[in-house]
């Protein structure tokens, strides 16, 4: 999830309290970009896409790798 709302969404459709545990906040993946959730960043202008985007790649990234079976 990006943020608080969307957690709770999400814990709302998980079929049980047991499956929130596989739910987790995108910025816990972040390494390079401290940050405790992911903005909207249709208010910061160009600069707020920007960083949004950034903090996505820098989770993604991570997640990606946590996600892949060591060789």
């Amino acid at each position: 999830g990006m943020y608080d709302r969307n957690i709770d969404d999400l814990k709302d459709k998980a079929p049980s309290p047991e499956e929130w545990k596989k739910i987790h906040r995108m910025t816990e993946y972040s390494t390079r970009i401290p940050a405790d959730h992911v903005t909207d960043p249709y208010y910061g202008g160009v600069e707020g896409f920007e960083y949004v985007l950034a903090v996505i790649e820098d989770a993604c990234a991570v997640l990606l790798t946590s996600l892949t079976p060591d060789s």
